[in-house]
């Protein structure tokens, strides 16, 4: 497996940890406070139905996560469904006025995470298409949820042209930041593999051992 693939598993196994933890917590703790927005029985049923759906995808992905030949399709699939899971939480706990729009922010700090500036930055523009649309959909007085908050026409483009540029400047710097981190660790691990073809060329057999000496490591030679 080439070394940018090995680094793509690596963080997929990151994201779906954190993805995990954030829905146990943020969804959770909503339905044991049973918050105001959940006493609509359509807003009650889609948390549980996110939190389950959540769950068994996490399940899905690490049973396929071994038989992956692109890691990079596999990462962006997540990032696409999390961005459609985000966008229905959002509507049913209050639209514009929900409070967790800030999870398209973990998603395209994700993005940026595992495909650099161009993740970040397309990340956002998904982000942003998501939530102008459901945006849009509140303007027009429509919602699965029922019952969300009609604003003004200005209150409305204000509200999306925040966002939007909240959006796009966390996929820019957190897309510049990835860039680095990434260049150090591909540098990082091809240093790895050239110390490791060296050992295993040495004619001579070499063993390293622990403290207590236990044997940690050894060649072929060694062995």
């Amino acid at each position: 497996m080439k070394i940018e693939q090995r680094v793509l598993l690596e963080r997929m196994k990151w994201l779906m940890a954190c993805r995990v933890v954030l829905v146990t917590f943020l969804l959770g703790f909503p339905l044991l406070l049973q918050l105001d927005f959940l006493k609509n029985t359509r807003s009650f049923f889609t948390f549980y139905f996110l939190i389950a759906a959540t769950y068994f995808l996490t399940i899905v992905y690490i049973f396929f996560m071994k038989q992956v030949k692109n890691p990079a399709f596999f990462a962006g699939l997540q990032l696409a469904l999390d961005l459609m899971f985000e966008t229905a939480l959002v509507v049913v706990s209050g639209g514009i006025e929900s409070p967790f729009p800030f999870l398209y922010i973990i998603t395209i700090v994700s993005g940026s995470i595992f495909f650099q500036q161009v993740g970040g930055v397309l990340t956002a523009a998904g982000a942003t298409l998501c939530f102008g649309a459901m945006a849009n959909i509140q303007y027009a007085q429509w919602s699965p949820s029922g019952g969300l908050p009609v604003l003004t026409d200005k209150e409305i483009v204000y509200t999306l042209l925040l966002y939007m540029i909240t959006f796009f400047i966390v996929g820019i710097l957190s897309g510049r930041l990835a860039e680095r981190l990434y260049k150090k660790e591909i540098d990082f691990l091809d240093l790895r593999v050239f110390h490791e073809n060296i050992v295993q060329s040495i004619p001579s057999g070499l063993i390293t051992t622990d403290l207590s000496g236990k044997i940690t490591s050894f060649n072929q030679a060694a062995e």
